[in-house]
């Protein structure tokens, strides 16, 4: 995403972790609020999955850290 265009949350949608994690990063991205990535950072680029509307400026954001456990059970 470019640095200069601002997106807000649409939606978000976290799988896999705990409720206080859980909450925690729902608290920080809620609907409406203007998207921060790095309250991400702490994922893996693989966990993260960001859809753009780019003609309304919005995101959908999927966090899965259940993928974690299938890799490291395929391996």
């Amino acid at each position: 995403m470019s640095e200069g265009l601002q997106y807000r949350v649409r939606t978000l949608e976290i799988l896999g972790m705990d409720d206080a994690a859980r909450n925690l990063l729902a608290d920080r991205l809620p609907p409406g609020h203007i998207l921060d990535m790095s309250l991400l950072k702490s994922l893996r680029d693989e966990d993260i999955e960001v859809r753009r509307n780019t003609h309304e400026h919005t995101v959908d954001i999927t966090v899965d850290v259940r993928k974690r456990d299938c890799v490291h059970k395929n391996n």
